[in-house]
């Protein structure tokens, strides 16, 4: 499955912005796992992994590769699916019948993102060799396909293990490419912090 996935529906993106979808994917990445073993790997109760698990089985992230029956009980076994894309896209015309439900998920994200880097301040760990607890903010005069050209390149620099080599193709590509289109003034912000730190205590 190599195309972008149009998320259509409220439940899944809710799902899709839960940083246990990307917990669940890491533990069921190497070997099958139950939702039993998720959920001592993630220190929850299964029942509220079941939901996740569920959805993300329905988009083809997560494949149910094995069943057992122990007596009365029957163990389903999920792995993560290494042919499935790690992007998704809002479907358009759903995002504009609920922006806000939307941005409230949204807002949900940052929020903790927030809170994680109010907590490495105040612990004075901010910039330190230990943590990569960061908040970049650029301020550019590009064009539209300057700003989509960085777009790209951000996500390939992330995905997949040769996101490096990608990167460089894709800037020796974007180099050669001629762009006499108009420039805006365009805001850049990038921040990353470890999920433990977002974390209540």
């Amino acid at each position: 499955m190599n195309s972008n996935i149009n998320l259509s529906d409220v439940e899944m993106i809710k799902v899709m912005l839960d940083p246990r979808r990307y917990l669940i994917m890491k533990h069921a990445e190497k070997e099958p796992v139950t939702v039993k073993q998720l959920a001592e790997k993630l220190d929850e109760k299964p029942s509220r992994l079941y939901y996740h698990v569920n959805k993300l089985e329905e988009i083809g992230v997560l494949q149910l590769v094995e069943t057992k029956t122990q007596g009365n009980l029957i163990e389903k076994y999920y792995q993560t699916n290494q042919d499935a894309t790690r992007a998704y896209n809002i479907d358009p015309a759903f995002a504009q019948k609920n922006s806000g439900i939307i941005m409230q998920e949204l807002s949900r994200v940052f929020n903790q993102a927030m809170f994680a880097f109010e907590n490495v301040m105040q612990k004075g760990k901010l910039e330190d060799e230990e943590d990569v607890t960061s908040a970049k903010i650029a301020y550019k005069s590009l064009t539209a396909k300057q700003v989509k050209q960085k777009i790209d390149a951000y996500d390939i620099l992330i995905s997949g293990t040769d996101g490096q080599k990608n990167l460089i193709e894709h800037l020796n590509t974007e180099s050669s490419e001629p762009d006499d289109g108009e420039k805006d003034d365009y805001v850049f912000i990038l921040m990353s912090y470890r999920m433990k730190d977002a974390e209540k205590s």
